[in-house]
């Protein structure tokens, strides 16, 4: 069905995106119905993206999980007759967006966030979007509230803490730090009689479309934001379950693997038409020929599956089926939970183009890097115990030790089930505080893991043998005395006996879902008029 408008403002549009040589557009029709009940749309290029698949699917993972976002879909773009290449289109938080999905007119509360990380401690700027309503004292004064909060219970009859830690769970899934953790790409918006909702855009760097290596925990990620430090820092239990729950129901590789495949084979003709010159030698839409045109149809290929390629703005983009692996696998193992035993298999196999394939090493953090080294995937059902040191302070789910607090003069001991070794490595100040050392030692199938006391001076390493092993001169950077000893996973106490301290996770378990996903369409865009003012 062709829709006609008469009455249209079509520009170009973005900041950071009119770098590229494909610009982005943004549409307002100025009438009463507007297409669809949405009178302001964006046409986007997504140019940082090597796959164009990032904004729809995130926008999808929101859908999946109903919660309100904008919506996207793939086009194709002529004006006056010229193609101009394969577009996203979305819709925008603008009134009319409210109207449509809320059905209130004219809102006088929802605001643009720039510049801000919901604290008036530092710049915040607000933008309402109502022209005739340009007060931002309500959105201050709940901000300021925000501040003030110590606590869940301060903020949870203002915000909608459910939907807020919902969009925080997605941002950490994916690796979108390009919005409240960058300070920008986010509305805030209040229903009447309602409570405040968070709502994120510009999702082209999510799932990974950057360096951030797909290893990490929230305290890795976030920025120092004083309500997540409310709300997630301080106690994780909800945003936790929220994580897992996502987990559950879309961000796995069971439901986004095949939803990659099938947006792929849905916009794979247009994608290579987009790397075909006209007579003049230039690719559809590409009017900044002074401008980035990054990547190539073989990248493209390359990085909606599992390889990682350069990428000139952000040193490299990973693939997203890769992204999507190794975050459902390393989170599958920090929650302990029962996992898709398929994804899980570290024979698991996929293949990687090595001829467009990032050359260099990737960079990690830290904690990646200890992560790595002492960690082989195991079988979903099984308890483990993962030792690493952490330097960022304490949090619920370890169990910490400090012996400068307690006396410890017996054994306890932990018993595990498992079937390849873990090494551990023993920071000397553990042994300084409170004289003891964990090793662990193979009792037919039972792995059975303890401390016992040993002298302060004693510096070793147990293997696998549960052999004592001296030292190697140089090997490890001896820790600083405000280091302690952590445990990672699920513990089980088989015998009551003095300890350092209580040392106790819990874990939810759920199982991955198979439901399909809505099928796609494609959908050609047309105007005639590049600028009606």
């Amino acid at each position: 069905k062709i829709k006609s408008f008469d009455k249209v403002t079509f520009s170009i549009t973005g900041h950071f995106s009119r770098n590229f040589s494909k610009p982005q557009y943004k549409v307002k029709i100025r009438n009463k119905e507007g297409l669809y009940g949405r009178k302001q749309l964006k046409l986007r290029s997504d140019g940082i993206d090597p796959t164009t698949l990032r904004s729809k699917l995130v926008a999808d993972i929101h859908n999946r999980l109903g919660t309100p976002s904008v919506s996207a879909n793939f086009i194709t773009l002529y004006i006056n007759d010229e193609y101009m290449g394969l577009y996203i289109l979305t819709d925008a938080y603008k009134l009319s967006w409210v109207e449509e999905e809320y059905g209130e007119k004219d809102t006088t509360s929802l605001y643009q966030m720039s510049h801000c990380k919901l604290t008036l401690s530092h710049t915040c700027e607000v933008e309402n979007e109502n022209e005739d309503h340009p007060d931002s004292s309500e959105i201050k004064s709940f901000i300021k509230k925000l501040d003030e909060a110590e606590s869940v219970e301060d903020v949870e009859d203002i915000l909608d803490v459910d939907q807020f830690l919902t969009e925080m769970a997605i941002d950490y899934l994916t690796g979108g730090w390009d919005h409240i953790q960058a300070s920008h790409n986010y509305y805030m918006f209040k229903p009447k009689g309602g409570k405040w909702l968070y709502l994120s855009y510009d999702s082209d760097l999510d799932l990974a479309g950057h360096e951030m290596y797909p290893l990490y925990r929230f305290e890795d990620y976030t920025n120092d934001i004083h309500i997540l430090d409310v709300l997630i820092v301080r106690n994780s239990t909800r945003f936790d379950n929220i994580v897992q729950d996502i987990m559950h129901k879309v961000f796995n590789p069971a439901t986004l693997f095949p939803r990659i495949d099938e947006l792929k084979e849905l916009i794979r003709e247009y994608v290579i038409r987009d790397y075909v010159e006209d007579e003049n030698g230039f690719y559809p839409g590409r009017i900044n020929h002074s401008c980035w045109d990054l990547f190539s149809y073989q990248k493209w290929e390359a990085n909606c599956d599992f390889t990682t390629i350069d990428n000139p703005q952000w040193h490299y983009t990973f693939g997203i089926k890769y992204w999507i692996l190794a975050r459902y696998r390393f989170l599958c193992t920090y929650y302990n939970m029962e996992c898709d035993p398929v994804y899980m298999d570290e024979n698991y196999e996929y293949s990687v183009d090595k001829s467009v394939e990032y050359p260099r090493e990737l960079m990690r953090s830290p904690f990646a890097i200890e992560y790595e080294k002492n960690y082989l995937y195991r079988k979903p059902d099984a308890e483990y115990i993962d030792d690493y040191n952490n330097y960022n302070g304490d949090y619920n789910r370890y169990g910490t030790m400090y012996g400068t607090e307690f006396s410890v003069t017996t054994t306890d001991i932990f018993d595990y089930p498992h079937s390849n070794p873990i090494f551990f490595e023993i920071p000397t100040t553990s042994l300084e505080s409170f004289g003891y050392r964990h090793h662990h030692y193979y009792d037919d199938e039972e792995v059975t893991s303890y401390i016992d006391f040993i002298s302060n001076t004693t510096d070793f390493d147990i293997f696998d043998d549960g052999k004592e092993k001296e030292e190697e001169e140089d090997v490890y950077e001896e820790p600083s005395p405000s280091k302690s000893l952590y445990f990672m996973g699920k513990i089980t106490i088989t015998k009551t006996v003095s300890l350092p301290t209580s040392v106790v996770s819990t874990f939810t378990e759920i199982t991955s879902s198979n439901e399909p996903m809505d099928n796609p369409t494609m959908t050609e865009f047309e105007t005639e008029t590049v600028a009606v003012n």
